[in-house]
């Protein structure tokens, strides 16, 4: 009755022969059929609308969803009547596209309310023919290019009615009246609309960036910011790299990281050169803008500090710090030999000299720091291609570095192992990969890198790939990789990843992922072994026994559909035998367990996928969740064969660390 009713509703009200008289009559308040009927339409897309047409949407047997055909085969209704079972497909695709062009005309609003859940609950099943029409229908009508039509389409915000009256309009000279009516948000969403259509002239868009750069609070304070970024975005060879590449929100957030950066200078020079910098960026394709801006808080930090480092104030703290008798052994062989910065750049012409001295292959017998000079070398030049600017490791990274590289030769009683604690900020992830290389470059046919923090891990994976392929080291990160070759060299890890690839390694699955002389590197190692669980049970389907209880209750159904042999002869226990006498005591169990189950409380059963699924305390399924009983219930009411988990591994993780030769963290 709902889908009649609405159907009616929508036809009489929206699917008139001429839509000019629609729009006539329906601003004119000259229909008092249409005056009648808008707001029952209204009321009925408020209520169930959405939810109706994601229903049809489902049943629309050419998508070749089986969940969705699944779902429509178990409708009654669509039982019943076969011919609307392949209506209603075409009857939204109607529908749709007649409701868009008469509201697009008549009320922007109630667009707006009906296009976001649209978008929101199935977009991605949006039928063509109603995209085309609405696609039709604004470039037609409403001036808009087609280009821009398909992207505006995926905008909710688009449908905003006074955004919607601007785009109509096609007026700029309107735009900064509408900020106190749409807000900070959406007036950024109205300047995004007016940058991508192709009428509007330079003067007027860059207007529209001078009122996102006040919206974004980035004062006058640098003129050079505003300056420089609005003529980036101005001299773009046309709207379409603006649409593809850069929008609002692109401006905007580089306005905001600009801004951060240049307040955090504290000196002329550094502000010259983060200028030059960022005139660097801009050279680059705008896509790839945000990404380098991001990047500025390295590029400050070596601006502001890197003048003040004095290395005879960082050994004396060093010195301070470590008591302990091998570190002092270790930077009392340091000091006379690291005596400055491995690649000076007080001089730029003799930069890229001393870079080319120091990058050539060295012999296996070469001394630890000019195997670290030769990595340097790499870094600075790769400074140069991320930043823009040649940069040196401070001192306390390479001494740090150094100290794990000289702590092996000076280590007694067999302690090779070593923790040092490096503050937030000063170039801990630097210090890791550079370390990896090292060991590698001195022979190590592995070094793993852990880093228990996913996000954490792809960043530093990102920044450092590049430098382990320059120095001809093959790198990987194994929270990607299915397997890990034995032949790869360097190897970002999680906790989960390191443990995943050692248990393949134990169950012939993959290749032997820690070699004997494997070193491992651990990130935050502190919080690594202090705060987190070392055992892990591995959980995986133990076939033999899935086969044996399934089998074994077939065979007691059919002795009781027989009524043959009495209930000792059908025991679970006679079935399957007892030398599996606990297993059949753990199904008898999970039998008794099903039974204290209430449909509608503890479980459902979805006719559709043909499953039966555990519900949480708010009644909604757990698709997930396994227990031995709703194996037992979806056999009973599917027969489907049951799976049988067990714990197959009890994984320690600090064995799994130990398996190293080495740890450094």
């Amino acid at each position: 009755a709902g889908y009649e009713t609405f159907y009616t509703l929508v036809e009489r009200a929206l699917c008139m022969p001429d839509v000019d008289r629609f729009r006539r009559d329906y601003v004119n308040a000259k229909s008092e059929e249409v005056r009648e009927i808008m707001p029952e339409v209204r009321e009925l897309l408020h209520d169930f609308g959405a939810v109706y047409f994601k229903k049809v949407i489902e049943f629309n047997p050419q998508h070749r969803d089986a969940a969705a055909v699944a779902t429509a085969e178990a409708e009654p209704e669509m039982q019943a009547d076969s011919r609307r079972y392949t209506r209603k497909p075409r009857v939204l695709s109607m529908t749709t596209e007649h409701y868009f062009k008469a509201c697009l005309l008549a009320d922007p609003e109630l667009v707006y309310g009906f296009a976001k859940p649209f978008d929101d609950y199935f977009g991605r099943y949006v039928d063509k023919r109603s995209m085309a029409a609405v696609s039709k229908f604004l470039t037609q009508q409403c001036a808009v290019p087609a280009p821009v039509v398909a992207k505006l389409m995926h905008q909710a915000n688009f449908y905003h009615p006074t955004i919607f009256q601007l785009v109509k309009r096609r007026k700029p000279e309107d735009l900064r009246q509408y900020e106190a009516l749409l807000g900070a948000k959406q007036y950024l969403t109205a300047v995004e609309v007016f940058m991508k259509l192709n009428e509007i002239n330079a003067s007027d868009l860059k207007d529209a960036l001078r009122d996102m750069a006040d919206l974004s609070q980035v004062t006058d304070e640098f003129p050079y910011i505003f300056d420089t970024l609005s003529e980036r975005v101005l001299a773009m060879p046309d709207s379409e790299q603006l649409t593809e590449n850069f929008d609002s929100y692109s401006f905007k957030a580089c306005l905001m990281r600009m801004g951060a950066a240049f307040k955090h200078i504290k000196f002329p020079e550094g502000m010259m050169q983060l200028e030059k910098i960022v005139d660097q960026v801009f050279e680059r394709d705008p896509v790839s803008w945000l990404a380098q801006l991001d990047a500025l808080d390295t590029v400050i930090f070596f601006l502001n500090y890197a003048q003040f480092e004095r290395l005879e104030q960082t050994y004396a703290q060093f010195e301070t710090l470590n008591t302990h008798a091998q570190a002092q052994a270790a930077l009392a062989r340091l000091r006379g030999e690291y005596t400055g910065h491995i690649v000076p750049l007080e001089n730029p012409l003799n930069v890229e000299a001393r870079i080319a001295a120091l990058k050539p292959a060295l012999p296996p017998d070469a001394a630890d720091l000019e195997v670290v000079s030769r990595i340097t070398a790499y870094v600075v030049e790769n400074m140069k291609e991320r930043l823009g600017t040649h940069f040196m490791p401070h001192h306390t990274q390479l001494i740090t570095l150094m100290m794990f590289v000289r702590s092996e030769s000076v280590a007694r009683d067999g302690k090779l192992n070593m923790i040092a604690q490096v503050g937030t900020g000063e170039g801990k992830s630097l210090i890791i990969a550079m370390l990896a290389a090292f060991h590698v470059l001195r022979g190590h046919s592995r070094v793993n890198v852990l880093v228990d923090n996913l996000s954490l891990l792809e960043r530093d994976f990102a920044t450092f790939e590049s430098l382990f392929s320059a120095l001809g080291i093959s790198s990987v990160s194994a929270a990607s990789q299915h397997t890990v070759d034995a032949s790869v060299q360097v190897c970002y890890h999680t906790a989960h990843s390191l443990e995943v690839q050692y248990l393949k390694a134990l169950t012939g699955d993959g290749a032997a992922v820690i070699p004997e002389d494997a070193i491992l590197i651990v990130d935050e190692v502190d919080g690594l072994i202090v705060d987190e669980d070392v055992n892990r049970s591995y959980v995986y389907e133990d076939k033999r026994s899935s086969a044996l209880i399934t089998s074994a209750l077939e065979q007691q159904a059919s002795l009781r559909k027989r009524n043959r042999g009495g209930t000792e002869a059908a025991s679970l226990l006679n079935l399957m035998g007892a030398e599996h006498a606990d297993l059949a005591q753990a199904v008898t169990e999970a039998l008794t367990e099903l039974d204290q189950q209430v449909n509608g409380r503890d479980y459902t059963v979805d006719h559709a996928a043909k499953r039966c699924k555990m519900l949480d305390k708010f009644a909604r399924p757990r698709e997930q969740a396994y227990e031995v009983w709703l194996e037992l219930l979806n056999n009973r009411t599917f027969g489907t064969p049951v799976r049988y988990l067990a714990p197959q591994f009890l994984l320690s993780r600090p064995h799994v660390l130990k398996k190293h030769s080495r740890i450094l963290g």
